[in-house]
């Protein structure tokens, strides 16, 4: 039976990228976001609104994927948002918003996987961090933190996943052509040719599935730019 996988922020940018590798590599997708558009026809892909960030819903999609399929083997947490704005002008709703989706939505994925993901032959989480957790540009007072975060909770979800038969891999990511980056930096001020592609990230996240990064539960793996770049 071919190996189920779940992708959050599949829509688009890399959770899209990802769902259509793991199409050709025979996986079974269901690719989940907040909204799906109704445009999203990709074989092999069964789609499913749901919000990383709201547990009643994550639980929901979970189930899901359980009821259609009996089985998980993968998820990927690709869901993010990247809130913009000075300390002082944070509203507490959106400090709330950026962490409930970049690292309570990681939460929630591998806490309702985990039972699915224990009975697969290799069960794996893969979640996407960013260098902003490290080094955050200013603005990202809550998205940094929420990717910082992310980290350590994938150092933890390795070392409880190990007994389970469970891998657990955060990559770290610098800048990535997507939407989200875009809304915080022009072309001008970082030019397309130095950063990563959502297709440069989800063939690591492929490696990190099935290939030589399959050894790296626990750890941080990170991306800082495109090979030309």
């Amino acid at each position: 039976m071919s190996r189920v996988a779940l992708v959050t922020g599949a829509t688009r940018g890399i959770g899209l990228e990802t769902v259509r590798q793991l199409i050709a590599a025979g996986f079974r997708v269901v690719g989940s976001a907040r909204s799906i558009p109704g445009a999203m026809d990709v074989t092999g892909a069964v789609w499913k609104a749901s919000d990383a960030g709201v547990a009643d819903q994550v639980e929901e999609l979970v189930a899901f994927v359980d009821a259609e399929y009996g089985r998980l083997d993968v998820v990927v947490h690709a869901a993010g948002i990247a809130p913009a704005a000075p300390i002082r002008e944070m509203s507490p709703g959106t400090w709330d918003a950026a962490l409930a989706t970049n690292l309570s939505g990681a939460f929630y994925l591998a806490h309702f996987a985990w039972p699915l993901l224990a009975r697969a032959d290799d069960g794996v989480i893969v979640m996407l961090g960013s260098l902003a957790g490290r080094t955050p540009w200013p603005g990202f007072g809550a998205y940094g933190p929420a990717k910082a975060g992310l980290e350590l909770f994938g150092v933890v979800a390795g070392r409880e996943g190990h007994p389970d038969g469970i891998r657990a891999h955060t990559l770290v990511l610098g800048a990535v052509e997507t939407d989200l980056l875009r809304a915080v930096q022009s072309p001008e001020a970082l030019p397309p040719e130095r950063v990563l592609s959502p297709g440069d990230v989800a063939a690591t996240v492929m490696a990190i599935i099935d290939g030589p990064l399959r050894y790296t539960s626990g750890e941080a793996i990170t991306l800082r730019h495109s090979p030309g770049g």
